[in-house]
């Protein structure tokens, strides 16, 4: 790849843990041009670790999979928190 770099557009995810602290989140920002899209279904555990106050931080922009199987294109923060809230209730 370094002797013919290709060129990446666009990736997509599905249940991305937190991958790097807001230096890696800036530093992809800088340097790729690429389009991320993170798939995250409301019930997986996987996209919310490692905790996010261990200073680790998703890239990428998120399309969640609610728990009635509807996709939705950067959910507010409402409606992410309610989803997690709703699947905590149903994983008691």
């Amino acid at each position: 790849l370094r002797d013919n770099p290709i060129t990446i557009h666009g990736a997509y995810t599905f249940g991305q843990p937190r991958v790097g602290n807001p230096v890696f989140e800036q530093t992809l920002l800088a340097v790729s041009k690429a389009s991320l899209q993170r798939m995250v279904n409301s019930s997986d555990i996987v996209p919310k670790l490692p905790p996010g106050s261990f200073g680790f931080k998703h890239y990428g922009s998120l399309v969640l999979i609610t728990a009635q199987k509807e996709l939705v294109l950067r959910p507010t923060k409402e409606l992410f928190k309610s989803e997690n809230s709703r699947v905590a209730g149903q994983l008691v």
